[in-house]
């Protein structure tokens, strides 16, 4: 990781992308500690990727929790063979009226 002064950044812009480009991150410090750091699209779609799955894993945790806590709705399997040819709100629709649970 390389640090680098704004007006640097600004006098070398294109050997600084090049350095972003092949990997290396740079931070430019900012008065008030709002420093930014320059990275690859590539580096910047990997750490996304890494926010969406801890948010998912989370999602999951929670689901699997209130499924151990007694959470969770039952179906028979006629019901779930009619859920492939219903919409998302007709699902939904379907839980609430029938099953009486609010989604």
């Amino acid at each position: 990781m390389i640090v680098l002064k704004a007006a640097d950044v600004r006098n070398n812009f294109k050997s600084v992308c090049g350095m972003v480009a092949n990997g290396e991150p740079v931070i430019v410090p900012r008065p008030r500690n709002e420093n930014i750091v320059l990275i690859s699209e590539k580096r910047l779609s990997y750490l996304e990727k890494v926010e969406a799955n801890m948010r998912y894993e989370e999602e999951l945790r929670a689901a699997a929790e209130n499924l151990n806590n007694g959470g969770g709705i039952s179906f028979e399997m006629e019901e779930l063979e009619t859920f492939e040819t219903m919409s998302a709100e007709e699902i939904k629709a379907y839980v609430i009226e029938k099953k009486g649970y609010k989604i």
